[in-house]
């Protein structure tokens, strides 16, 4: 099984505080209909101060993507604080979407201690929030599965995919870094997890130069390989899935069924 996730954020994160690729309908139209075209569903984790700040984002927002769930309430990774981020995107996000949030999806991929049970306290049922990878300076999560599993107060969690025993990240923005061929290789060597969580955000497939130019020089080498690479390497990742017999859900979906099979 696989989903295709968006992370609906400002451009690069928390890391410029500007929102330039909203602004290009252009690229945003393309990427509606690459998504139609594909036949592909698609999960927006939404950060829910984005509908109050830019109105006209919702409609965008849901010309991109048919599952919606909370990617925490400002994104702000210098200044965070889970109690005000957890509790504070589910009214913006009942308000924006008619419905209170199931899934919930930590900035950066970081949980931190205790908000597991803040999911619980304020009502969630699921968080896609763990790289089981490793990140220098920012995580080590070796030791988590690969696989959905549930944490001990019954919140499930829908890692993001990896590599199988190597551990490489296996989202849009690391199969731009890594090339495609490099990408393939490792597929081939080690297969493909059996759930696929991939990630991506609005600057992955597209790329706004005035906020790329705005990025620190270890950022700009980082997001400039294949910087214009986005649209086609996904066809290419839904290609090879498709090829390898995975069928294609939302993260409600996904979760609605691993509920019923751990039931």
């Amino acid at each position: 099984m696989a989903c295709i996730t968006l992370d609906f954020e400002l451009d690069y994160g928390d890391r410029i505080g500007e929102f330039n690729i909203l602004q290009d309908h252009k690229s945003l139209t393309e990427l509606s209909r690459l998504f139609s075209s594909l036949a592909i569903p698609v999960s927006a984790f939404v950060r829910t101060d984005v509908p109050i700040n830019y109105p006209h984002s919702v409609d965008i927002i849901k010309s991109l993507a048919q599952d919606y769930h909370s990617h925490s309430h400002t994104h702000n990774m210098k200044h965070f604080d889970s109690e005000a981020e957890i509790s504070a995107t589910v009214i913006p996000f009942e308000k924006t979407f008619g419905k209170k949030p199931m899934g919930y999806r930590a900035p950066h991929g970081i949980l931190r201690e205790g908000d597991v049970a803040l999911l619980k306290k304020h009502g969630f049922r699921f968080s896609s929030s763990i790289f089981p990878s490793y990140r220098f300076g920012q995580f080590n999560n070796l030791s988590y599965p690969l696989e959905p599993f549930l944490w001990d107060n019954g919140i499930m969690e829908l890692p993001f995919a990896v590599v199988p025993f190597v551990r490489t990240i296996i989202s849009l923005s690391y199969l731009k870094l890594l090339g495609w061929g490099m990408n393939k290789t490792l597929f081939s060597l080690f297969g493909l997890p059996d759930v696929v969580v991939f990630d991506s955000h609005l600057h992955d497939y597209f790329c706004n130069e005035h906020s790329y130019n705005q990025l620190p020089l270890h950022l700009r080498m980082a997001w400039g390989m294949r910087r214009h690479a986005g649209i086609e390497y996904l066809k290419r990742f839904v290609e090879l899935l498709r090829n390898q017999g995975y069928r294609f859900l939302t993260m409600t979906e996904l979760y609605d069924l691993l509920s019923k099979g751990a039931a």
